[in-house]
């Protein structure tokens, strides 16, 4: 099996250093699309705001980070919750039902953790048995996310701590 590796995306000016990393993670799972950002600036937990693109198939990459902030999976899985909220105008694009990754922790301790979790989401995505024993290498290619057998080419909108929308040009490696 080949190796998955994140994707880079490019982000405003706005965007906190301390979140690329979990951003890159979050919007390199199938079917997901971060929003918004914040590291709490060591006083407030980080958060990260997020959608299912995809709402008429399965919610792969939704389940795949469900997966990874579970605490029998993850060493700070009871540190850290996933929120589903509801937004009261549809933008047309995407359902509104919006979903915020949050930390119970703050700081470097918080961004720590953050980091950890890249990891495992690195993990679980090159992790054969249990992206099989899913099935989720069938739905991979047909999302437009993460793939063992391809490479491709992606252009994909992200807005962060109120910054302005940039157009970011990815390419998996």
């Amino acid at each position: 099996m080949s190796s998955i590796c994140l994707k880079q995306f490019e982000y405003d000016d706005h965007m906190d250093a301390q979140m690329v990393g979990l951003c890159n993670a979050i919007n390199t799972l199938p079917g997901l699309s971060t929003s918004e950002s914040c590291c709490g600036h060591g006083r407030e937990r980080v958060r990260v705001f997020f959608q299912n693109r995809y709402y008429a198939l399965p919610p792969v990459g939704l389940f795949i980070l469900a997966r990874c902030v579970d605490r029998r999976y993850w060493q700070y899985g009871n540190l850290w919750d996933i929120q589903v909220t509801m937004a009261d105008v549809w933008d047309g694009h995407f359902l509104p039902v919006h979903y915020v990754l949050e930390s119970h922790r703050k700081g470097r301790i918080a961004y720590a953790q953050a980091d950890d979790l890249v990891e495992n989401i690195r993990y679980h995505l090159n992790h054969k048995a249990f992206m099989q024993e899913y099935r989720l290498d069938e739905f991979v290619e047909i999302m437009g996310g993460v793939s063992h057998e391809q490479r491709f080419h992606q252009t994909g909108r992200f807005s962060f701590g109120g910054g302005r929308r940039r157009e970011a040009d990815t390419v998996l490696v």
